[in-house]
């Protein structure tokens, strides 16, 4: 079956963009959005062919001896197989007890949203402002113990800001996988929400209904590992130094910023140049405080292996430059008992291993020697795990099946070639691929076709026809569309 591309530009796209042209002020119509508008129009007058696209697997999974947040990538067979898949998980027993769940001048002008404990990029939040945890957090898992990763690769520095440690930063200081155990951010999102953040080092925002700047009131609970308090002025001269120092995305960011200016004791505010987004407000809350008084700015871009001072849940304990890093739980921690961090960090002690390879990897685990293995391969799923530690009880076998939208992973064919302006010849190669021999043969049926860029999400197009708003929107464009596309039906083949 096959998707096509022009589906990139149907109903759900003209969804999300009606949202962002109607919000709620004439001033979302300056310019970024009027190109995000164009380009979606551009893109009608394409003739792609979309083959497909993974379904990566990221749900936090509970147990009470531990819990991780695992993914893993669709196999690209021959020249064009994109699906579906589970993800398939390897526990050693033995991993200790923890369960980490799986979030002065004066008032701001202009009109605005109003103070709030959460920032939504479209909507509202949807937990109320006395919530008292994450909805997919246990507040009663049990604290102590350790685990230990295993991970492919090095690490040469403990700085994860910038340029020269952007692949070699030690994982778990400031990590989509393993948490932010060292560093944090303003505020923490919900993975319960499409993109929806809540209070940490910012408790609160203010942001102006045409979001042209945010104002950030800080916790007054908020310390650093060191015990001194982080102030407005910590956070002037982090968006400063990464400004100047930092890599992408934190410099790209601070691009966007006409200029930042402290508003009371424990307030700063955020305004927006031209080239800012709607979404440029809510990215600001990713971004960390780092203390003024024991962050060296001389050489700053350079890496290090100094453990930083920071204000999350753990510190540097041990570091094996390459092979190992270990971190502690700070028992002072000042944001314990902040409603995003109920039932999370319950870990003691976090170790993170390295390997060489793959194979010494795979070793280890088998060994024992360190607790989670996501497993990427369905091959070897089913081949590999047989041995005597799966045969006795202690490593679990689990899979976990994909309840979220994923990215798109896929072939897309280069029209500005003669070959491939035919949208036929492009069906045509698709329809060659036999994607059930390929899944049943090579991949023990492990995995199962997509059929939309959106899949497991409210904003897949599939089986909902365009509304009457939807086709104004785009206007004589629907005219060039496959009709099945409009009625929100898979295209098979040639129509």
């Amino acid at each position: 079956m096959i998707l096509g591309f022009e589906a990139l530009c149907s109903a759900v796209i003209f969804r999300q963009v009606r949202a962002m042209l109607t919000r709620d002020s004439a001033a979302v119509w300056r310019h970024p959005m009027r190109r995000v508008y164009q380009a979606l129009l551009d893109l009608l007058n394409t003739r792609h062919l979309f083959l497909g696209r993974r379904n990566t697997v990221r749900r936090p999974v509970s147990r009470l001896n531990v819990a991780t947040v695992l993914s893993i990538a669709a196999v690209l067979v021959a020249s064009i197989a994109i699906s579906t898949v589970t993800t398939s998980t390897a526990v050693h027993a033995e991993t200790s007890a923890g369960s980490s769940n799986s979030a002065a001048q004066g008032p701001a002008q202009g009109p605005t949203r109003g103070t709030s404990h959460g920032l939504a990029m479209r909507g509202e939040p949807a937990l109320p402002a006395d919530f008292k945890h994450l909805p997919y957090a246990n507040p009663n898992a049990p604290k102590g113990g350790k685990i230990i990763h295993g991970v492919f690769g090095t690490f040469d520095s403990l700085n994860p800001f910038i340029v020269k440690s952007m692949r070699t930063t030690a994982r778990g200081l400031w990590d989509v996988a393993y948490g932010n155990l060292v560093f944090e951010t303003l505020m923490m999102r919900s993975r319960d929400e499409p993109f929806t953040l809540y209070g940490l080092l910012a408790e609160k925002a203010e942001m102006a209904k045409d979001r042209s700047w945010i104002e950030f009131h800080l916790n007054p609970k908020a310390a650093f590992s060191d015990g001194k308090p982080v102030t407005v002025a910590d956070a002037l001269f982090t968006l400063d130094l990464l400004k100047e120092k930092g890599r992408p995305p934190y410099n790209t960011r601070m691009s966007h910023v006409e200029k930042v200016e402290q508003t009371g004791g424990r307030s700063f505010k955020i305004t927006f140049n031209d080239k800012a987004s709607a979404e440029s407000p809510v990215l600001m809350a990713f971004m960390p405080i780092l203390p003024r008084h024991a962050t060296t700015v001389d050489g700053f871009e350079r890496s290090t292996l100094v453990p930083p001072i920071a204000t999350g849940p753990y510190v540097v304990g041990e570091v094996v430059p390459g092979k190992r890093i270990v971190y502690e739980r700070n028992p002072k921690y000042w944001g314990k008992d902040v409603p995003v961090n109920q039932g999370l960090w319950n870990f003691d002690t976090v170790q993170i291993d390295y390997y060489n390879s793959a194979t010494s990897r795979f070793e280890a685990f088998k060994k024992g020697l360190y607790d989670v293995l996501a497993e990427n391969s369905p091959r070897k799923w089913q081949t590999a795990y047989n041995f005597p530690a799966v045969q006795d009880g202690r490593v679990t076998k689990a899979d976990f099946d994909s309840r979220r939208p994923s990215g798109m992973l896929g072939f897309v064919f280069n029209t500005r070639r003669p070959m491939f302006q035919n949208k036929r010849v492009r069906e045509a190669l698709a329809m060659v691929f036999d994607f059930e021999w390929a899944n049943e043969n090579l991949f023990f049926s492990a995995y199962t076709r997509t059929t939309s860029y959106w899949q497991n999400s409210s904003l897949s197009s599939l089986n909902h026809p365009a509304s009457e708003t939807e086709r104004a929107l785009l206007g004589d464009h629907a005219k060039t569309m496959n009709p099945a596309i409009l009625a929100g039906r898979m295209v098979k083949g040639r129509q």
